[in-house]
């Protein structure tokens, strides 16, 4: 059972996507499916204490062929250009963002666990732009993924009104009810019989709406903040994947008190042969931890036990990845990591057709704060070789 005290980002499976695969247990229709437990048998920290504000997760699966990103390489350094410029919009989408909730939304109270103020940013000029009668909340969260995407090589999302309609509905479904209520045990479904239904997976709620082009991968968060949402929600693992992955297409944001949702749409070919890597080269200010206690399924902890460092992910087509190194930059000592794929033993058997297109590894410990990072990847995808060197540089040290 999902518990909202005892994970801050949950994951469940539902069909529409591209690069990423549900469990076994997908029904195939677009019914979300609430993943319940660890990952594989390895130990950790049951819980994240005095965590701030509760994340939940939705991840697809999709088109067959999708490969990885069509847009150049090189464009780096694009986010840090970008920031600042939608702050006036930032101020005006809703009080409390960032931290501030309900008294009936999970988490109120504390700050740990919560990414810190987030500085907006505009969508990428090469991006589809947001419809004129998009939400101010809808065109953060736009220009929030689309800068991230940019700057990894990873090409544009768009936004369609319809699936932000379609999200706006289940914020404020979801909203209406206390914790504990049995019409939020799953946060990513609906119950018929209680008040405010629209749909009863995040696919049904879109279709309802009026998109008709199929998806059905969902993501939650309850800041009322797209920024703060897709914040932390790149700094986890599971959850990373449907915003990075090269195949996604279509998205829609909602919000209401406490609480923002993207829902994905139908997904796009990509072309074979590339590969993406997030954190990207020269990214810079990337948060050293990670405390995957805050996460559903809760990835596998390292030996020595939450916080991790960020993780470190690849996103390409068939995945086949033969040597993985992270080191500090200059220094050729190997750091000791977590490396999941779609054959790690420390995976949960269900959970591992999630790893078969996105790769992910992370250090015992947290990075060094304002410290430059080097990681090099050789393998095999889908279209060709993998030959991947780069480096990050971590930004100043947060707290869980």
């Amino acid at each position: 059972m999902f518990e909202h005290d005892k994970s801050l980002i949950s994951l469940v499976c539902a069909s529409g996507l591209a690069l990423f695969a549900c469990s076994a247990d997908e029904t195939g229709d677009g019914r979300a499916i609430q993943a319940t437990g660890g990952s594989g048998g390895v130990s950790g920290q049951a819980a994240a204490g005095a965590a701030g504000q509760v994340v939940a997760g939705m991840v697809g699966t999709g088109l067959a062929g999708s490969g990885a990103a069509g847009v150049p390489s090189g464009s780096g350094g694009m986010v840090a250009g970008l920031a600042g410029s939608m702050a006036p919009l930032a101020g005006a989408m809703a009080a409390g963002s960032g931290g501030a909730m309900s008294p009936t939304r999970p988490g109120r109270g504390g700050a740990a666990g919560a990414p810190p103020p987030s500085i907006p940013v505009t969508n990428p000029a090469m991006c589809p732009a947001a419809a004129m009668d998009a939400t101010p909340g809808a065109v953060a969260a736009l220009a929030a993924v689309n800068a991230v995407r940019v700057a990894a090589g990873t090409g544009c999302v768009t936004l369609v009104n319809t699936i932000s309609n379609g999200a706006t509905a289940h914020c404020d479904y979801y909203a209406m009810y206390m914790k504990g209520d049995m019409c939020i045990s799953d946060p990513h479904g609906e119950v018929m019989t209680c008040a405010g239904f629209t749909g009863a997976s995040p696919g049904a709620r879109s279709k309802a709406a009026g998109y008709t082009l199929g998806g059905g991968g969902e993501v939650m968060a309850f800041f009322n903040n797209p920024q703060s949402a897709v914040d932390i929600w790149i700094n986890s693992v599971w959850h990373r994947t449907p915003l990075i992955d090269p195949s996604t297409g279509d998205m829609g944001y909602g919000a209401a008190v406490g609480c923002d949702v993207i829902d994905f749409g139908r997904g796009v070919t990509a072309p074979a042969g590339t590969a993406v890597v997030y954190p990207y080269d020269g990214q810079t200010n990337v948060p050293p931890g990670f405390n995957g206690a805050n996460e559903g399924p809760m990835p596998p902890a390292p030996t020595t036990g939450w916080p991790s460092s960020s993780p470190v992910s690849v996103h390409a087509k068939g995945l086949v990845v033969t040597e993985h190194t992270i080191t500090l930059d200059g220094d050729p000592t190997p750091i000791e990591h977590v490396w999941l794929d779609a054959n790690a033993e420390i995976v949960a058997m269900d959970m591992r057709r999630q790893l078969t297109n996105v790769n992910f590894l992370y250090a015992n410990k947290p990075f060094a704060a304002n410290t430059k990072y080097r990681v090099k990847l050789v393998g095999t995808i889908t279209g060709g070789t993998l030959m991947k060197e780069w480096t990050f540089t971590t930004g100043a040290a947060r707290r869980f």
